[in-house]
């Protein structure tokens, strides 16, 4: 099984927070001391992304789906409230499409079901052109 690198905090019904491109789970930090209150918080690093190892798989938002199933069912959690930040709400898409017994409910930050307008997609291409030229510190900088 893929591993995943997580941060856990509280007890209660399980909230798991997805961060976005280029992030990892700390940007959670200043919102899981008041989540745990009442919660069960689990911040992932996605495959690739802060201290989770990128998957030796082509990666697609079904795959990282799958990813993050077999790693909930591994950690014994059947059901959660998902919330996404950018990448992770569309991961969180991918997991109520292809899971849904196992979403309770999830929440969109910065994130949209819609898909991608012509200019969105041109300015993700020119991200990708961007980090494969030049390597993502210097994007992320």
């Amino acid at each position: 099984m893929p591993e995943i690198n997580f941060k856990t905090q509280g007890d209660g019904f399980p909230v798991i927070l997805i961060h976005g491109f280029c992030e990892h789970l700390e940007m959670w930090n200043y919102i899981i001391e008041q989540l745990s209150e009442d919660y069960k918080v689990i911040a992932v690093d996605l495959p690739g992304f802060g201290k989770s190892p990128l998957l030796s798989s082509p990666i697609s938002l079904e795959i990282v789906a799958q990813t993050l199933v077999d790693w909930l069912k591994n950690q014994g959690i059947d059901q959660a409230v998902f919330l996404g930040h950018s990448l992770g709400g569309y991961v969180s898409l991918a997991l109520a499409e292809m899971f849904p017994e196992l979403i309770k409910g999830f929440g969109l930050i910065h994130s949209t079901a819609f898909a991608d307008t012509e200019e969105g997609k041109v300015n993700r291409d020119r991200v990708v052109q961007f980090i494969q030229k030049h390597g993502h510190e210097k994007w992320i900088e």
